[in-house]
């Protein structure tokens, strides 16, 4: 009878052994199958189009700061409805439309004209219009500039970002403009000029010391 009893006790190990295998793999299995299913209803996280970085944009503390100026000679124009306030040479410039929401500043002067030379040509222009814009709503500067033939005659073909106070501001040049983007809240001020700041032939900017200056004498209205 001993002996009988050691025949059928062998064979019990293994069949206890596989029941727990299968108990296993089939917890194993449910529970992957309700984990596959939970996934796909979880919430993904949102991420606003200012969290987005852009080409253009650089490290905080690899931006070029740009201080505010008080220029010997120059007159100082506020914008109240635009909350600014910016610097021009009189001797070179006159403002010819005083609509808050349209400034251009006009060249006094033919032979005042400032010149940019390129690698064929040299190009020259005077005007420089100051444009407020209630439109932006937080996305992408180059998106907001593009969006519309208002904003910008021209694609710009490359773009440098610089701090203005507390501002990022972001510079766009293209063949013949140059487009100065200064975001405020739901307001765009846009700051261009027909001067091309670009050199097409080298693709980068030649003698950007002409909007750095500008951008020296820029700050909000307290």
């Amino acid at each position: 009878m001993g002996k009988i009893q050691k025949g059928f006790a062998a064979p019990a190990v293994p069949a206890v052994v596989v029941v727990l295998i299968l108990a296993v793999a089939g917890v194993f299995y449910l529970n992957r199958s309700s984990i596959s299913k939970v996934l796909p209803t979880t919430p993904s996280v949102k991420i606003t189009p200012s969290a987005v970085p852009t080409i253009s944009e650089v490290p905080q503390s690899n931006l070029k700061i740009i201080q505010y100026t008080q220029i010997p000679g120059w007159q100082k124009y506020d914008n109240v409805s635009g909350g600014y306030s910016i610097q021009y040479d009189p001797k070179l410039y006159k403002i010819e439309d005083k609509d808050e929401t349209n400034l251009q500043f006009t060249i006094t002067d033919s032979l005042k004209l400032v010149c940019i030379p390129q690698p064929t040509l040299k190009t020259c222009g005077g005007s420089l219009q100051i444009n407020n814009y209630s439109d932006y709503n937080g996305e992408s500067r180059r998106q907001w500039l593009t969006a519309s033939s208002a904003h910008a005659s021209e694609t710009p073909l490359y773009y440098e970002e610089v701090g203005v106070g507390n501002t990022r501001v972001l510079i766009g040049m293209s063949e013949n403009y140059t487009y100065v983007m200064v975001p405020q809240g739901s307001q765009m001020i846009l700051i261009s000029t027909n001067l091309s700041f670009f050199n097409t032939q080298k693709q980068k900017p030649v003698n950007l010391e002409f909007i750095y200056q500008i951008l020296s004498t820029f700050k909000f209205l307290d």
